[in-house]
């Protein structure tokens, strides 16, 4: 496949992926890239990547040896003489966006068996294991996918996501470290899962950093109001970046609904309504509950975490309210 038409099919990917309800409420477009998005970055390969890159400054860990010119060769020429494993994993990528991630796991079985190295095939269904609630299985497909891309920041966040389902906080933000200290790609769309993790953990202000908003990070739909509620936590005005990044055309729906909700224009009724999907209603219940914290509303938080917590693992809004609702039981 030609450089012109991966980029081709990508942005139509990346259109569906922004039309698709469901499951793209909950799983980042950056998740979602199906295999050509990885073939186009891998046809022309980026001069930091091969120079190896650095250490960003304020890393003391060494960075993931990034490959060599001969590697990508191989991995590019491994992918073309695997057509058919590719359109699997295109097809797999079309079943999560209709929201059916039992037909994705065919597909992504259909793939790995055709090509035992496509790591795209394992960190995809990664993300519908865990929608299956199968988390043993999520973290072995998110292993292999590490195994088989150990260069690949999308591997490290699949696993980190996957660790923090299954309660392992800590070790799921290593892999969202070490996902960051991955030498620099201009064309990589990098989550930076390392803001969730730390919400989670409770430590806010390491959180209110890697929450900033990037030039990749345009697309992650829960950024601005995970920021927003942690810098009220450390006291500071959480307005300002939900202003910039919390519009209409930033957050559609529901999320635009609960932004709504906290300049006072919905009620929190209203938005509750108004989510129709399950990862909607998850979503909102989540935000609803951190609304109620912060206004000291601490029964009717506990209502809605608890709803929210009961929601897909992989969501990062239950992972937060899971982790908030440990902090109430404790008396934080």
């Amino acid at each position: 496949m030609a450089p012109l038409q991966a980029g081709t099919v990508m942005a139509q990917n990346q259109h569906r992926v922004r039309r698709a309800s469901g499951i793209v409420a909950s799983l980042d477009v950056d998740r979602m890239n199906p295999l050509y998005r990885t073939m186009a970055r891998l046809l022309v390969v980026p001069i930091a990547l091969l120079a190896g890159g650095a250490a960003r400054a304020d890393q003391q860990a060494r960075p993931i040896r990034a490959p060599s010119v001969v590697e990508v060769v191989a991995y590019r020429t491994a992918l073309m003489k695997h057509p058919d494993a590719v359109k699997a994993v295109q097809r797999g990528v079309d079943a999560m966006l209709d929201d059916d991630c039992a037909a994705a796991i065919v597909q992504f079985d259909k793939a790995a068996a055709i090509d035992p190295k496509n790591f795209e095939a394992y960190i995809q269904r990664s993300h519908c294991d865990i929608d299956q609630g199968d988390l043993g299985m999520a973290l072995a497909d998110a292993q292999r996918g590490v195994k088989t891309a150990p260069w690949l920041d999308q591997a490290y966040e699949a696993r980190a996501m996957v660790l923090a389902a299954r309660g392992e906080l800590e070790a799921g933000w290593q892999d969202c470290e070490t996902a960051a200290r991955i030498p620099e790609d201009p064309d990589r769309h990098l989550l930076d899962c390392r803001g969730y993790v730390e919400f989670a953990l409770g430590r806010y202000a390491e959180a209110a950093v890697h929450l900033q908003f990037t030039g990749r990070s345009e697309e992650d739909r829960h950024r601005a109001l995970f920021l927003y509620f942690t810098s009220k936590r450390l006291g500071r005005d959480g307005e300002i970046e939900l202003a910039k990044h919390g519009g209409p055309e930033s957050l559609p729906g529901v999320l635009s609904d609960v932004v709504e909700m906290i300049l006072g224009h919905l009620t929190e009724d209203s938005v509750v309504q108004r989510a129709f999907s399950a990862p909607d209603r998850c979503a909102v219940a989540f935000y609803v509950g951190e609304w109620d914290l912060q206004n000291g509303r601490t029964d009717l938080a506990a209502d809605h975490l608890q709803r929210a917590a009961g929601c897909n693992a992989g969501f990062k809004t239950t992972l937060g309210a899971r982790a908030e609702l440990k902090r109430l039981i404790a008396g934080r």
